[in-house]
Protein backbone atom coordinates (compact mmCIF):
# COMPACT_ATOMS: atom_id res chain seq x y z
CA UNK A 1 0.00 0.00 0.00
CA UNK A 2 1.15 3.34 -1.15
CA UNK A 3 1.80 6.44 1.53
CA UNK A 4 -1.04 8.41 -0.09
CA UNK A 5 -3.49 5.29 -0.08
CA UNK A 6 -2.33 5.14 3.66
CA UNK A 7 -2.59 8.47 4.41
CA UNK A 8 -6.43 8.78 3.03
CA UNK A 9 -7.13 5.79 4.85
CA UNK A 10 -5.91 6.96 8.15
CA UNK A 11 -7.63 10.25 7.39
CA UNK A 12 -11.37 8.41 7.10
CA UNK A 13 -10.23 6.60 10.39
CA UNK A 14 -10.21 3.15 8.87
CA UNK A 15 -8.13 0.86 11.35
CA UNK A 16 -4.69 0.78 9.75
CA UNK A 17 -3.56 -3.03 10.97
CA UNK A 18 -6.89 -5.00 9.48
CA UNK A 19 -5.57 -3.98 5.83
CA UNK A 20 -2.49 -6.07 6.22
CA UNK A 21 -4.88 -9.28 6.25
CA UNK A 22 -4.72 -9.61 2.97
CA UNK A 23 -1.55 -8.20 1.74
CA UNK A 24 1.75 -10.05 0.60
CA UNK A 25 4.84 -9.34 1.89
CA UNK A 26 6.05 -6.69 -0.34
CA UNK A 27 2.63 -5.07 0.55
CA UNK A 28 2.96 -5.46 4.21
CA UNK A 29 6.49 -3.40 4.03
CA UNK A 30 5.57 -1.00 1.50
CA UNK A 31 2.50 0.17 3.86
CA UNK A 32 4.73 -0.71 7.32
CA UNK A 33 7.09 2.00 5.70
CA UNK A 34 3.99 4.45 4.39
CA UNK A 35 2.95 4.13 8.35
CA UNK A 36 6.43 4.75 10.24
CA UNK A 37 6.58 8.13 7.56
CA UNK A 38 2.62 9.17 8.16
CA UNK A 39 4.08 8.56 12.22
CA UNK A 40 7.00 11.11 11.71
CA UNK A 41 4.04 13.55 10.09
CA UNK A 42 2.15 12.66 13.65
CA UNK A 43 5.11 13.56 15.59
CA UNK A 44 5.46 16.95 13.82
CA UNK A 45 2.02 17.48 14.20
CA UNK A 46 1.94 16.72 18.23
CA UNK A 47 4.64 19.47 18.93
CA UNK A 48 1.56 21.79 19.29
CA UNK A 49 -1.81 22.47 17.22
CA UNK A 50 -0.53 25.24 16.00
CA UNK A 51 2.04 23.06 13.97
CA UNK A 52 -0.56 20.19 13.36
CA UNK A 53 -3.02 23.03 11.63
CA UNK A 54 -0.82 24.82 9.89
CA UNK A 55 1.37 21.36 8.51
CA UNK A 56 -2.56 20.85 6.92
CA UNK A 57 -2.79 24.15 5.07
CA UNK A 58 0.58 24.27 3.67
CA UNK A 59 -0.22 20.83 2.04
CA UNK A 60 -4.11 21.23 1.14
CA UNK A 61 -3.21 24.44 -0.34
CA UNK A 62 0.20 23.30 -1.99
CA UNK A 63 -1.74 20.95 -4.11
CA UNK A 64 -4.11 23.66 -4.93
CA UNK A 65 -0.98 25.95 -6.24
CA UNK A 66 0.40 22.85 -8.31
CA UNK A 67 -2.72 22.31 -10.23
CA UNK A 68 -3.13 25.95 -10.35
CA UNK A 69 -0.13 25.36 -12.56
CA UNK A 70 -1.46 22.41 -14.31
CA UNK A 71 0.50 19.45 -12.62
CA UNK A 72 -0.53 15.90 -12.95
CA UNK A 73 -2.80 14.08 -10.37
CA UNK A 74 0.04 12.05 -9.24
CA UNK A 75 1.97 15.10 -8.57
CA UNK A 76 -1.01 16.82 -6.70
CA UNK A 77 -1.37 13.77 -4.56
CA UNK A 78 2.87 13.62 -4.12
CA UNK A 79 3.01 17.39 -2.75
CA UNK A 80 -0.17 17.67 -0.67
CA UNK A 81 2.05 14.96 1.32
CA UNK A 82 5.20 15.93 0.80
CA UNK A 83 4.18 19.81 1.79
CA UNK A 84 2.71 18.68 5.14
CA UNK A 85 6.17 17.17 5.80
CA UNK A 86 8.16 20.42 5.37
CA UNK A 87 8.62 21.08 9.11
CA UNK A 88 9.06 17.63 9.94
CA UNK A 89 12.63 18.67 11.32
CA UNK A 90 11.31 20.67 13.93
CA UNK A 91 11.09 17.27 15.91
CA UNK A 92 14.86 17.57 16.51
CA UNK A 93 14.44 21.23 17.44
CA UNK A 94 14.38 21.73 21.66
CA UNK A 95 10.75 21.15 22.73
CA UNK A 96 11.19 25.01 24.84
CA UNK A 97 11.99 26.82 21.96
CA UNK A 98 8.97 25.53 19.77
CA UNK A 99 6.55 26.55 22.79
CA UNK A 100 8.58 29.90 23.39
CA UNK A 101 5.75 32.98 23.86
CA UNK A 102 8.38 35.53 23.08
CA UNK A 103 10.52 36.80 19.84
CA UNK A 104 13.34 33.99 19.70
CA UNK A 105 16.92 35.35 20.46
CA UNK A 106 19.31 35.91 17.61
CA UNK A 107 21.14 32.31 19.03
CA UNK A 108 17.63 30.77 19.38
CA UNK A 109 16.84 31.84 15.65
CA UNK A 110 20.10 29.88 14.68
CA UNK A 111 19.17 26.92 16.41
CA UNK A 112 15.52 26.89 14.43
CA UNK A 113 17.03 27.44 11.42
CA UNK A 114 18.43 23.64 11.69
CA UNK A 115 14.88 21.99 11.75
CA UNK A 116 15.57 22.60 7.75
CA UNK A 117 18.18 20.54 7.69
CA UNK A 118 17.31 17.93 9.69
CA UNK A 119 13.70 17.74 8.12
CA UNK A 120 15.69 16.82 4.51
CA UNK A 121 18.33 14.34 6.56
CA UNK A 122 15.23 12.51 8.01
CA UNK A 123 13.30 12.37 4.80
CA UNK A 124 16.58 11.40 2.63
CA UNK A 125 17.05 8.49 5.31
CA UNK A 126 13.53 7.25 4.75
CA UNK A 127 13.68 7.42 1.33
CA UNK A 128 16.94 4.34 1.41
CA UNK A 129 14.75 2.00 3.16
CA UNK A 130 11.83 2.12 0.45
CA UNK A 131 12.05 0.98 -3.29
CA UNK A 132 11.71 2.57 -6.41
CA UNK A 133 7.84 3.87 -6.86
CA UNK A 134 5.13 6.43 -5.51
CA UNK A 135 6.26 6.55 -2.37
CA UNK A 136 9.82 6.65 -2.71
CA UNK A 137 9.06 9.64 -5.47
CA UNK A 138 6.95 11.25 -2.52
CA UNK A 139 10.02 11.59 -0.25
CA UNK A 140 12.29 12.60 -2.76
CA UNK A 141 9.78 15.28 -3.32
CA UNK A 142 8.83 16.01 0.73
CA UNK A 143 13.35 16.22 1.19
CA UNK A 144 13.46 19.00 -1.29
CA UNK A 145 10.82 20.66 0.40
CA UNK A 146 11.74 20.04 4.20
CA UNK A 147 15.52 20.82 3.50
CA UNK A 148 15.22 24.54 1.08
CA UNK A 149 11.63 25.93 1.50
CA UNK A 150 13.27 28.62 3.61
CA UNK A 151 15.20 29.56 0.42
CA UNK A 152 15.58 32.64 -1.01
CA UNK A 153 14.79 33.51 -4.82
CA UNK A 154 17.99 35.87 -4.76
CA UNK A 155 20.14 33.55 -3.08
CA UNK A 156 20.74 35.46 0.00
CA UNK A 157 19.84 32.23 2.37
CA UNK A 158 21.80 29.35 4.04
CA UNK A 159 22.33 27.36 1.53
CA UNK A 160 22.95 30.15 -1.10
CA UNK A 161 21.04 28.99 -4.00
CA UNK A 162 18.54 30.68 -6.25
CA UNK A 163 15.96 31.08 -8.59
CA UNK A 164 15.41 27.68 -10.38
CA UNK A 165 17.98 26.17 -8.54
CA UNK A 166 15.26 25.81 -5.87
CA UNK A 167 13.23 22.67 -6.74
CA UNK A 168 9.96 23.81 -7.83
CA UNK A 169 8.29 21.99 -5.15
CA UNK A 170 9.99 24.12 -2.57
CA UNK A 171 9.59 27.58 -3.81
CA UNK A 172 5.60 26.83 -3.70
CA UNK A 173 5.48 25.86 -0.44
CA UNK A 174 8.02 28.63 0.49
CA UNK A 175 5.32 31.07 -0.37
CA UNK A 176 2.58 29.38 1.14
CA UNK A 177 4.19 28.33 4.20
CA UNK A 178 4.76 32.00 4.58
CA UNK A 179 1.34 33.16 4.33
CA UNK A 180 -0.15 31.17 6.16
CA UNK A 181 2.33 31.61 9.55
CA UNK A 182 1.63 35.47 8.86
CA UNK A 183 -2.06 34.90 9.01
CA UNK A 184 -2.11 32.25 12.40
CA UNK A 185 -2.02 33.27 15.97
CA UNK A 186 1.17 32.54 17.26
CA UNK A 187 2.39 32.22 20.47
CA UNK A 188 4.56 35.96 19.54
CA UNK A 189 2.68 37.19 17.54
CA UNK A 190 -1.60 38.56 16.58
CA UNK A 191 -2.79 36.93 13.03
CA UNK A 192 -1.78 39.51 10.14
CA UNK A 193 -5.02 40.13 8.04
CA UNK A 194 -5.59 38.68 4.60
CA UNK A 195 -4.30 41.89 3.08
CA UNK A 196 -1.34 42.79 5.49
CA UNK A 197 0.27 38.85 4.56
CA UNK A 198 -0.62 39.78 0.85
CA UNK A 199 1.18 43.45 0.64
CA UNK A 200 4.25 41.30 2.31
CA UNK A 201 4.19 38.46 0.01
CA UNK A 202 3.93 41.14 -2.66
CA UNK A 203 6.45 43.32 -1.33
CA UNK A 204 9.22 39.77 -1.30
CA UNK A 205 8.65 39.03 -4.82
CA UNK A 206 11.68 38.36 -6.73
CA UNK A 207 13.66 38.58 -3.65
CA UNK A 208 12.29 35.81 -1.05
CA UNK A 209 9.96 34.28 -3.61
CA UNK A 210 9.78 33.38 -7.31
CA UNK A 211 7.81 36.05 -8.64
CA UNK A 212 5.98 34.53 -10.95
CA UNK A 213 4.98 31.75 -8.79
CA UNK A 214 3.75 35.05 -6.62
CA UNK A 215 0.91 35.78 -8.98
CA UNK A 216 -0.10 32.34 -9.40
CA UNK A 217 -0.49 32.47 -5.27
CA UNK A 218 -1.92 35.68 -5.38
CA UNK A 219 -4.74 35.08 -8.12
CA UNK A 220 -5.51 31.71 -6.28
CA UNK A 221 -5.51 33.27 -2.50
CA UNK A 222 -7.41 35.93 -3.45
CA UNK A 223 -10.09 33.47 -5.11
CA UNK A 224 -10.15 31.77 -1.95
CA UNK A 225 -10.62 34.74 0.49
CA UNK A 226 -13.27 35.90 -1.35
CA UNK A 227 -15.51 32.56 -0.74
CA UNK A 228 -14.51 32.48 2.73
CA UNK A 229 -16.13 36.18 2.34
CA UNK A 230 -18.75 34.87 1.36
CA UNK A 231 -19.92 32.02 3.05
Amino acid sequence: MSLINALKQMESDVDPVLPMVVMNEAEVDSYVHAVSILQLVDTAASCDQETHEHMRRVGDISMEMAAAIGMHDDFLDEIRIAAMLHDIGKIGVPQHLLRKDGLFTLEERQEMKRHTSIGGDILAAARRHIPSGDDADCLVMAEKIARYHHEYYNGAADHGIAGRAIPLVARIVSIIDVYDALTSMRRYKRPWTHREAVGFIKSRSGDQFDPGLVEIFLDLIEKKHHNDDTI
